[in-house]
């Protein structure tokens, strides 16, 4: 008698392996494409703006990966369209109702400031009114504030969309830098260079590429003047707007570490993953910012002490 694997041999069907073959696999997944298909065609939404309703679903647990990483691939994909049409489909969302839809919707805004295209960040600025919202609206004033998940939840929303604020405009007033606060630095240290050779020192202008100089009290090397815009990324602006931004997060982290138990249970509550999802968002943005910021700080130092000794060498 043939093996129990003999397939037809063995008197019955042949078996497929455990995952199924692969002609299987393919056609199983365009049928779940296609019906994601029609069900945005009955919907009448874009693939973009079923993602956002799947990625914001009122449930309370956090978005699902899949569908916020298809948010942040189609800003990779089409960055001309997709990032503004993914903060408009948000704003649509229901911010003002339901504080686990209020933070899904913040975490996803968050995910696509962090990991989307560069064109992410100017469209984050068109959100700047609805961080106002969300803020003064689940702000202590607010009526229900000290009755059920939306006296817990209320103060982290508050703190983290005061973050999200305060990001959008560190990105817009300082644009050299990314959304993982790196920037180009040889362009940075040559600029800074020429700076230093070819301004004026003590007297906080400069005549090198237009820079105002004169350490850390004349503006440092990439301090722009006011008629040329905003300052470059090694500048005392952009350190004490990092600064700002670096505190926003401590204090979204705190009220995130409040909410969530000391000891958690086995089975861990859906809303309190929803919250340290929130939670592992804002540490990345702390740590990723902090490390641009001693980075900054140390550059602003080194000049400093390079302006000095040539002043001084000057002066000698």
């Amino acid at each position: 008698s043939g093996s129990l694997g003999g397939g037809a041999a063995a008197g019955g069907s042949p078996h497929p392996s455990h995952h199924g073959s692969e002609p299987d696999l393919n056609l199983a997944k365009s049928a779940k494409q296609g019906v994601e298909v029609v069900k945005r065609l009955i919907a009448n939404l874009t693939y973009v703006e079923m993602s956002v309703v799947k990625a914001t679903a009122p449930t309370d647990g956090p978005p699902k990966r899949k569908h916020t990483r298809r948010l942040v691939e189609e800003s990779w994909r089409h960055p001309r369209t997709a990032p503004v049409e993914t903060m408009v489909a948000l704003a649509r969302c229901p911010l003002l109702n339901s504080p686990v839809t209020t933070l899904k919707v913040l975490s996803t805004v968050h995910e696509l400031m962090q990991q989307g295209s560069p064109a992410v960040l100017p469209a984050s600025c068109q959100w700047l009114d609805h961080f106002v919202l969300v803020e003064s609206h689940w702000g202590p004033d607010q009526m229900g504030a000290e009755f059920g998940l939306v006296s817990v939840c209320a103060p982290l929303i508050v703190a983290y969309a005061a973050m999200l604020a305060a990001k959008a405009k560190f990105h817009a007033g300082f644009e050299a830098f990314e959304n993982n606060y790196s920037f180009d630095a040889g362009c940075a240290a040559t600029a800074a260079a020429t700076a230093i050779v070819g301004g004026s020192y003590g007297t906080g202008t400069g005549t090198g590429s237009g820079l105002r100089l004169g350490g850390l009290a004349g503006g440092g090397a990439w301090a722009r003047t006011e008629a040329e815009g905003a300052a470059g990324p090694v500048s005392p602006p952009a350190l004490s707007a990092m600064l700002t931004l670096g505190r926003r997060c401590r204090l979204a982290l705190d009220v995130a570490a409040d909410i969530l138990p000391r000891d958690p249970p086995l089975a861990a509550l859906q809303w309190h993953r929803l919250v340290a999802h929130v939670g592992k968002l804002v540490a990345v943005e702390a740590h990723l910012l902090h490390g641009a910021a001693v980075y900054v700080a140390a550059t602003l130092a080194e000049q400093g002490a390079a302006v000095g000794a040539a002043a001084g060498a000057t002066a000698g």
